[in-house]
């Protein structure tokens, strides 16, 4: 049956629709990649500009120990020769005086002018003077070798930092998983769940198989996929972090239904959910049936009063243990973790009916380092949630009495 006109110019009045939104989304992302790209610089400079004022503060430092090293010396050979100058025209008066002695023919005359020479020869400068000099002319304790720091300036990366995507190998069927975005997908798993299914129907002599183990085979083309199933729609990041500062930015699609973000161990069960085992730590928005934004960790939440942000930053204080969310727009933050880490870990992600897209390889902003400098130095933050089990040791417990987390609430 062929489609009729009518079909054919909604479809067409449909695609012109799209494209139209299209072109205004392409316009409106080419406008924000000038006006973000101006900032960048701005940034830059503002950055640069810091660097230089901190390097002419260590030279003028520099120059003026330099200068003082210059002033004492020339001071001290300055008077030293005006001293050897003043002994020297004493003992030229005292030679000549000596000289014109020895034509003195009177012999008192004479032991008079030699008693005279004696007296002054005795308490002339000439003789009381250091042939030293005071202070000589190296300087050599006061220049600069930045050969090393050169060469250390000269390897560093400014721009790269921590990147990483999606670990598309090991993730639930039922997301579809590019590199920078991952994708809640109903039918990702349907095919294979029925010839799980009846495999194990079939070998088992007609004992049904547990619902929540599913999916957990898939045909080879899909590889490594059963990493996580059951209702666990997570994501691993494909890089760990073992120490260091890392940032990274999420945005979830508006229609999203439920998402978290966080942190995990690579250990983490394949029936595991975020933030429900002592080994994940995440922030949890719920659009689905009943709205909530909570942290949770350790099958704990705590309720985040503060509207859902469009995008969330994440930033990762490996050594510090201290795990921070930001609304990535203002840079408001939402909730921090203190942690002892014991192993490294690994960007973690869940979705359902939504999506995610992730942006990495960013550096730190500037309004995080000096929150988290500011967060340090008053001995961190008071609105964790901290675990009690022991493998996974932390620093301070703020909340002892948490509320457990609703599972209702998940999908």
């Amino acid at each position: 049956m062929s489609p009729t006109n009518e079909q054919i110019i909604a479809t067409l009045a449909n695609k012109n629709e799209e494209l139209q939104n299209f072109i205004e989304t392409l316009n409106h992302t080419l406008g924000r990649v000038q006006v973000n790209s101006t900032q960048v610089v701005s940034d830059l400079e503002e950055e640069f500009d810091t660097v230089y004022s901190i390097l002419d503060e260590m030279k003028e430092s520099m120059t003026n120990t330099i200068k003082q090293e210059t002033v004492r010396k020339s001071h001290e050979l300055q008077n030293q020769l005006t001293q050897s100058t003043n002994a020297l025209e004493s003992a030229e008066e005292l030679l000549e005086f000596a000289n014109n002695a020895l034509h003195i023919a009177d012999e008192g005359e004479f032991t008079k002018a030699a008693k005279q020479i004696k007296d002054r020869v005795t308490m002339a400068p000439a003789f009381r003077l250091t042939m030293k000099p005071k202070a000589t002319d190296n300087m050599t304790h006061l220049m600069v070798d930045f050969s090393q720091e050169r060469q250390l300036l000269q390897g560093l990366k400014f721009l790269p930092a921590f990147n990483f995507g999606f670990d598309s190998t090991s993730s639930h069927l039922n997301l579809k998983v590019e590199d920078r975005s991952v994708e809640w997908d109903p039918q990702g798993g349907k095919g294979v769940d029925s010839k799980v299914k009846g495999k194990e129907n079939k070998g088992r002599s007609g004992t049904p198989s547990p619902k929540r183990t599913s999916v957990t085979r898939s045909p080879a083309p899909r590889g490594a996929r059963d990493r996580f199933t059951g209702e666990s729609y997570t994501v691993l990041g494909d890089t760990s972090i073992e120490s260091g500062q890392h940032y990274w930015e999420v945005k979830p699609q508006k229609d999203c239904k439920s998402y978290s973000v966080g942190l995990a161990y690579r250990n983490l069960g394949k029936f595991d959910q975020l933030g429900k085992t002592n080994t994940t730590w995440c922030i949890h928005v719920n659009n689905w049936l009943q709205n909530s934004f909570a942290a949770k960790h350790n099958n704990k939440a705590k309720n985040l009063d503060v509207p859902v942000p469009d995008s969330i930053g994440v930033y990762c204080d490996f050594d510090r243990g201290q795990l921070s969310f930001y609304n990535a727009e203002n840079k408001q933050l939402l909730h921090t973790f203190k942690v002892r880490f014991t192993q490294p870990v690994v960007p973690a992600f869940m979705v359902w009916c939504g999506g995610l897209t992730l942006s990495t390889g960013l550096q730190i902003p500037s309004a995080v380092r000096s929150f988290q400098k500011t967060e340090n130095g008053l001995g961190g933050s008071n609105s964790s949630i901290s675990q009690q089990d022991p493998s996974v040791a932390c620093d301070i417990c703020f909340y002892d009495k948490l509320p457990s987390v609703d599972s209702s609430l998940m999908p």
